[in-house]
């Protein structure tokens, strides 16, 4: 049912496509009515880059659900190898928008570098800008100063489809400077195309490296793309004619070809790659770049072919194509970010988070962009839409994490429970652990025992910090003010009515720590009771520290803490574990603020029938 209900988003693109959209018919009487004026105009391409955009998002869930095609969900599943022809779009299209201009505006060169590179560096600047914005206040995660410059200008790429930007600005630089020496047009075309080439090999040639520049294969296997569109402008008024006169010929054939390649270059994929270790692999990785390459030139040809007859016409589409610079920079941030992996999502609602969150804030951010660059108008849709798509995307949101949410943790986390072992690291309950206000995320436990029917849990990292007791005085774990912290509803809310029907008091405590032995017994080395604290933990003040035994340098991401123990007398201190990993039972007094909590819990594997019946 799931595979099904997937179908329905390719299904909506298309639906999309054709809705509105002119079919030209040719006449007798008038045979050039049956093709399109302008099947290239600026509102076309527009147009036909934002469905291009949405099928971009779609090719990036699917290659997340389907881990890059190795399991199949349905139809669906061929967007896994869909992204290049997509993106070839851009490169098509921007190739075209270059040669056209510059062959048909006299002043396009001397007001390039104004007017046309901040249109695509400005919305990647600002994209970049909010993603560590979001890093700062809701990840609490810091950065210097020239990590912030480096991250927002592109130098490292922190946008995971930042790289066509710089590709593209890289293009646009070598045209202004090839255009600038070379005055003749189709000669400064051709050494732009064998720049591209050129391009093309250099980042073949690097190898496989996410954090750099021109390193892996979406860097080059769909910008021959480019080359096409620059050349088409050139041609165009020679090779138009003959199209139209051949178009059913013309159309079929490139079909057929595209259907073949395609397939061929499915294969390669699959069975070559960019990547092969064998002596052989630089062969294959060419083989695999060739077919993809064929495939993206097939495929630009058969959308410029179609556009002779099919005008596309519509408001939404309209929207969408005007802002798809954003949309495209906006979307892997709520796909890798802010619905990880982590977040077990049923497939269809990640699609529909995903699409609704990247629409919405793609609608924000580019009024706030064109104010940046120049004035770009936008469809005269009212701001009072604007407002509502945004509210309803935010209700949506909220309505979903506190209500729809648990409900899907519980059921995953009940499969988790059955098949656990000792060692391995499920998932229980959620608790803020980022210091946002309104979000909790997921608690992840380790299970340190597990016996025919129970598991015995300790939280993988720190998550708040406090001390044994407020008054410095004598006191026992039973009378412990941490004891009835942990046993408040500050914790025990972490756990659904439902989850907690698994958990089994101990003492009458529903959550509480190790014991010493315990802490000996569970964890072989002082290294393994070195204790990782979340953000939350950290802003509120629980100790830090980034250096110790094992971890003898400073990391940015570690944030080893001393944490307590159950102390099992009465006594003015109580045992810890240090940030170093060892025991020690009476180096603390009781109320030295900063320790972290690090809570246990017990959970029934199965619930009996008449406890299955009362939820």
């Amino acid at each position: 049912m799931e595979n099904i209900l997937l179908t329905l988003y390719p299904a909506a693109i298309f639906m999309l496509l054709i809705w509105g959209a002119k079919w030209h018919r040719s006449s007798h009487d008038v045979p050039a009515d049956g093709f399109a004026r302008d099947h290239l105009s600026k509102e076309q391409g527009k147009m036909i880059r934002g469905l291009a955009c949405l099928a971009i998002i779609l090719h990036h869930l699917t290659q997340r659900i389907t881990t890059y095609g190795m399991m199949y969900k349905g139809p669906v599943t061929i967007f896994n190898y869909c992204g290049i022809l997509f993106t070839a779009i851009f490169f098509f299209f921007s190739g075209y928008g270059l040669i056209f201009s510059v062959t048909t505006k006299d002043d396009y060169l001397q007001s390039f570098i104004k007017k046309r590179l901040p249109k695509v560096i400005i919305p990647f600047w600002t994209i970049n800008a909010v993603i560590l914005l979001s890093d700062h206040f809701i990840y609490g995660i810091h950065h210097s100063l020239s990590e912030i410059l480096r991250s927002i200008t592109g130098l490292t790429l922190i946008n995971s489809n930042g790289w066509y930007i710089i590709e593209i600005i890289t293009i646009y630089l070598a045209f202004y400077i090839i255009f600038s020496l070379i005055k003749h047009k189709k000669t400064a075309t051709v050494f732009l195309i064998i720049f591209t080439l050129i391009l093309i090999d250099h980042s073949f040639s690097r190898g496989h490296d996410k954090t750099s520049w021109f390193c892996g294969e979406w860097w080059y296997n769909s910008t021959i793309a480019f080359a096409p569109g620059a050349l088409y402008p050139l041609i165009r008024e020679r090779i138009d004619p003959i199209i139209k006169k051949h178009w059913l010929q013309f159309f079929a054939i490139i079909t057929i070809l595209f259907t073949i390649c395609f397939s061929l270059s499915i294969y390669a994929v699959d069975h070559f790659g960019y990547y092969n270790p064998l002596p052989s692999g630089k062969k294959y990785a060419l083989i695999t770049l060739i077919l993809q390459s064929l495939a993206c030139l097939l495929f630009v040809s058969l959308i410029t072919v179609a556009a002779m007859k099919l005008s596309l016409k519509g408001k939404v589409k309209s929207y969408i194509g005007h802002i798809s610079p954003e949309l495209f920079l906006i979307h892997g941030y709520f796909l890798t970010r802010v619905f990880p992996p982590q977040r077990k999502l049923s497939t269809p609602v990640l699609f529909a988070l995903v699409y609704i969150c990247s629409i919405a804030s793609a609608s924000l951010l580019s009024p706030i962009t064109g104010l940046l660059t120049q004035p770009r108008p936008l469809p005269k849709i009212s701001l009072r839409k604007y407002l509502m798509a945004a509210i309803i995307s935010f209700t949506a949101f909220i309505l979903f994490s506190y209500f729809l949410l648990p409900v899907i943790d519980y059921r995953s986390e009940c499969k988790a429970l059955a098949t656990a072992k000792k060692g391995d690291v499920i998932c229980w309950g959620r608790f803020d652990t980022d210091g946002i206000f309104f979000t909790r995320e997921k608690l992840k436990w380790i299970v340190l025992d597990k016996n025919e029917n129970e598991l015995y849990l300790i939280c993988e990292k720190g998550i708040a910090g406090s001390s044994y007791n407020r008054k410095h005085e004598e006191v026992s774990w039973e009378n412990s003010d941490l004891r009835k912290r942990l046993n408040s509803k500050e914790f025990t809310d972490s756990f659904s009515s439902e989850e907690q029907k698994h958990m089994i008091p101990a003492n009458e405590d529903l959550i509480s720590l190790l014991s010493p032995g315990e802490a000996a017994l569970y964890f072989g080395a002082d290294s393994d009771r070195e204790l990782d604290i979340t953000r939350a933990a950290e802003s509120s003040g629980t100790n830090i520290n980034r250096m110790t035994k094992v971890h003898g340098w400073d990391m940015r991401d570690y944030r080893s803490s001393w944490w307590w123990l159950r102390g099992d007398k009465t006594s003015v201190t109580a045992p810890i574990v240090t940030s170093d990993g060892s025991i020690e039972e009476d180096s603390k007094y009781v109320n030295k603020p900063g320790g972290a909590i690090r809570p246990v819990i017990r959970l029934k594997t199965e619930l009996r029938s008449n406890e299955r019946m009362t939820q």
